[in-house]
């Protein structure tokens, strides 16, 4: 599991309910952390966490980027340091990066989402 992981209690997991495979990623329940796992897993598609890099990547970078995005049932608010997921919790942006490029890599790793098992 990487550092940034580790600091924010976050494990991703494989499970697999009526042969069909699901990404998953779990916090200690009723910790601030759970923010952070709904907001991945609910998310649609790796698509859509590709395209918030982007965005992330341009506002690190001083260009004009999105601040408002939403992602499947949920949304974040970006400033150049802080990502603010559903107006409830905040972390640093770098953080924020390190983690969905971590959810991503996760992701396209096999079994895929919905794969049969």
């Amino acid at each position: 599991m990487s550092n940034i992981l580790t600091q924010y209690h976050l494990t991703f997991i494989n499970k697999t309910v009526a042969g069909e495979n699901f990404k998953l990623c779990k916090a200690p329940d009723a910790s601030v952390f759970n923010y952070i796992a709904g907001h991945l897993q609910y998310a649609a598609d790796v698509s859509e966490f590709e395209s918030i890099l982007d965005e992330i990547d341009n506002t690190l970078s001083n260009n004009p980027y999105q601040d408002s995005i939403g992602a499947g049932e949920s949304y974040i608010e970006i400033s150049p340091t802080q990502v603010t997921i559903e107006d409830i919790y905040s972390l640093p942006i770098t953080d924020y990066k390190e983690i969905i490029e971590e959810w991503i890599k996760f992701c396209k790793t096999p079994p895929f989402r919905h794969q049969r098992i």
